[in-house]
């Protein structure tokens, strides 16, 4: 999140594709998935690719439906809508 913020977009999604990996890697649950695609949709829009950082706001959609905690949801849905607003710029 952090090249994300600072334009370093090709260096953002190295590392939020090596968190995602780590995720996949270790079975994470809908929750954490969630955040590494947040980081994800970050770093793609920061390296300028809208398609991408698309999809990945659509797979923070899809894990958000699968998250059944409900104060973790109320956590994760500003965190998309952000998403969904950088995305509208």
């Amino acid at each position: 999140m952090c090249h994300a913020v600072t334009g370093q977009g090709r260096e953002a999604v190295s590392h939020a594709q090596a968190c995602l990996a780590v995720c996949e890697a270790n079975a994470a649950d809908a929750y954490e998935r969630f955040f590494a695609f947040e980081a994800l949709a970050h770093a793609h829009a920061a390296a300028d690719q809208p398609r991408a950082a698309k999809q990945a706001r659509d797979r923070m959609a899809e894990c958000l439906q699968q998250v059944d905690d409900a104060d973790s949801r109320a956590y994760a849905e500003p965190c998309l809508a952000k998403v969904d607003e950088m995305l509208a710029q």
